[in-house]
């Protein structure tokens, strides 16, 4: 659902060489990303924010280079930032291009795709020329990623489902949000087996991360409880935060680096033996979220 897209400042020079229809291009590829993707950055360099915006510099249509401006300036919002360090390997080095480090993440798993015009061959990942994104397989999948994934009783897993709608998230964020009114208050059970499955899966990063989760104030004593007996022994911590019920949400939530996704029926997503509940999981609108919901951080 979270996607990591590397991506060369040349690839955007050979647009805006192209005029006018290669600026729309290029704004149409930054709004693309901005819905679900986040952006590779240089390890201990961080070089890669800093030529992109270079060269979004040189955008001729003004109405363009403001709205694409825009979008980097949320990738790159200093609080809550959308590059992320999965290039390694090049933490000295300052001589060696852009074009060729991007052309050499083949083998990179912490990628999902490179727009790069001049790859080298060899690797598994995708490697898509700025001209061509929009028939990339890539674009593909993270358009029908952008609406929603859907699955019925039984289909997934719950490692598998975790990691396909929320892994690039954890495996960036500092902290994850949870808004979830209804945990432990009604088929209390099915609520509570399931967090055994979230608590592993949050484990499995072997990180530190923090786990916040916003509930009713009735039930958030035990909730915190159940999480905490999961979480022993892991570097994950967890704090719950009770609420009037009628002051949260209806649906449910969860936020991290800048994006929020419906959940739609919350932790409840699974039955005591990891399989799927009917869950459909969807982009929301990060910025209307907060500014509805903020008071409840």
């Amino acid at each position: 659902m979270i996607f990591v897209v590397a991506i060369d400042p040349q690839s955007i020079l050979t647009l805006i060489e192209r005029g006018e229809v290669g600026e729309e291009l290029l704004l149409g590829i930054f709004e693309a990303l901005l819905q679900n993707c986040l952006l590779a950055e240089t390890s201990v360099t961080w070089r890669m924010g800093g030529e992109l915006k270079d060269t979004v510099s040189y955008i001729k249509d003004p109405d363009i280079k403001k709205r694409v401006s825009a979008v980097m300036e949320t990738f790159a919002n200093p609080s809550k930032s959308r590059f992320v360090s999965v290039i390694d390997g090049y933490e000295s080095d300052w001589d060696t291009s852009l074009s060729e480090i991007v052309a050499n993440q083949g083998d990179n798993a912490e990628l999902d795709a490179a727009i790069c015009e001049t790859p080298k061959h060899g690797g598994v990942l995708e490697f898509i020329s700025a001209l061509r994104f929009n028939s990339s397989n890539f674009a593909r999948s993270r358009s029908r990623s952008a609406c929603a994934l859907i699955y019925a009783p039984g289909a997934k897993f719950a490692h598998g489902l975790l990691k396909e709608a929320f892994g690039r998230l954890v495996r960036h964020a500092e902290a994850i949000e949870i808004y979830d009114r209804q945990i432990g208050k009604d088929f209390g059970a099915n609520y509570y087996e399931a967090i055994p499955h979230w608590c592993k899966f949050f484990k499995g990063f072997d990180r530190k991360l923090e786990i916040v989760v916003h509930t009713t104030d009735a039930q958030a004593h035990g909730v915190k409880l159940r999480f905490q007996a999961e979480l022993a022994d892991s570097k994950v911590t967890i704090k719950v935060v009770g609420h009037l019920e009628t002051e949260q949400p209806h649906d449910r939530f969860l936020r991290a680096c800048q994006f929020t996704i419906d959940i739609g029926r919350g932790i409840d997503l699974f039955d005591k033996d990891g399989a799927c509940r009917d869950v459909k999981i969807g982009i929301s609108n990060h910025g209307e979220f907060t500014k509805q919901w903020r008071h409840l951080s």
